[in-house]
């Protein structure tokens, strides 16, 4: 079967006007999918990419073939190749799943992707519910709503329920949105006991309470913010959508400065290494000047003392 570009209204007009036509839809295609078959038409090829609906195939269709106010659906029938699929041999990958507009791929636990039949989307509660709450997972640097997803990818995939950021009426709506009975406002924590083969134990970090280090400004000044801020405005799934801006004005930074060994080794605070900082400013250097290039990057620090240990000054 041939895939046409989203946007046309009658198939027999490719073979009457493309034949004449230099195949600029190809050329203009943002993600690369669309070719020119032997005949002078267009067709798609999904392999690395998929449609985006940006409309600049449309735009750039000189014989009104594909008009931006025909964009349809896509003429295709998709299906998993599970002998290819790395999720359903037992690896995870959300490659599928994350960019589908229409959520229309489910998830057995976190491996086995299955495509369903009416492709309804989660989250109806959140769109009803009116209370919010700062979000921990993002540093405080946005809110969430009182009833919401804990983080991307989370696993299990579940929304949480923060009962004293309800907005009054947000109980009833959401459990009135819920088509599937799964809200139960009087869950209790508990404990469960498994038998496993082996554990993996995670212990973390916590990060130190920067509004101690007062000459800093932490919590004075909105565009003082910290190493995991950072990392959060740099994130995709961010707050910015991986914009790093100021919190201040909502701008691009021209001049930014990181301020290495913030609270580590200094007898007024902790004592030791926090061993990650000094990779992350120059990783975060790069981020910035990806972003704008003319941006001024300054680099406060007493050593470089976790690049001496491992020996990798060409990050330099």
């Amino acid at each position: 079967m041939v895939i046409r570009p989203p946007y046309f209204e009658n198939e027999d007009s490719f073979y009457k006007e493309c034949i004449e036509c230099s195949g600029d839809c190809a050329t203009f295609c943002e993600e690369n999918i669309i070719k020119i078959a032997k005949d002078k038409t267009p067709y798609i090829v999904f392999g690395l990419n998929g449609c985006t609906y940006c409309d600049e195939c449309a735009l750039a269709c000189e014989y009104d073939v594909l008009k931006v106010e025909n964009i349809s659906h896509l003429n295709a029938i998709i299906t998993i190749n599970k002998d290819k699929c790395v999720s359903w041999h037992h690896t995870m990958c959300f490659s599928c799943k994350d960019p589908c507009l229409d959520k229309a791929i489910d998830f057995k636990a976190m491996f086995m992707p299955s495509i369903n039949d009416n492709c309804t989307a989660c989250g109806e509660c959140e769109k009803v519910c009116q209370g919010e709450r700062v979000s921990e997972f993002d540093f405080g640097l946005r809110k969430t709503k009182a009833i919401y997803l804990p983080f991307p990818m989370a696993f299990p995939l579940r929304y949480v329920l923060d009962k004293d950021a309800l907005a009054p009426g947000d109980l009833e709506r959401i459990m009135s949105a819920c088509k599937y009975n799964a809200i139960d406002p009087d869950m209790k924590e508990e404990e469960k006991e498994f038998e496993v083969g082996a554990i993996i134990w995670a212990t973390g970090w916590k990060p130190y309470d920067a509004t101690k280090l007062d000459n800093l400004g932490f919590g004075k000044y909105a565009n003082v913010i910290t190493n995991m801020q950072m990392e959060r405005l740099a994130s995709p799934w961010g707050p910015t959508g991986g914009r790093i801006i100021r919190p201040s004005d909502k701008m691009l930074p021209k001049r930014v400065a990181f301020v290495q060994c913030a609270g580590s080794r200094d007898e007024n605070h902790l004592p030791y290494c926090s061993y990650i900082c000094c990779l992350a400013s120059l990783k975060h250097s790069l981020y910035l000047a990806q972003q704008d290039p003319e941006t001024e990057i300054l680099i406060f620090y007493i050593d470089f003392f976790q690049l001496y240990l491992i020996q990798r000054s060409t990050y330099l």
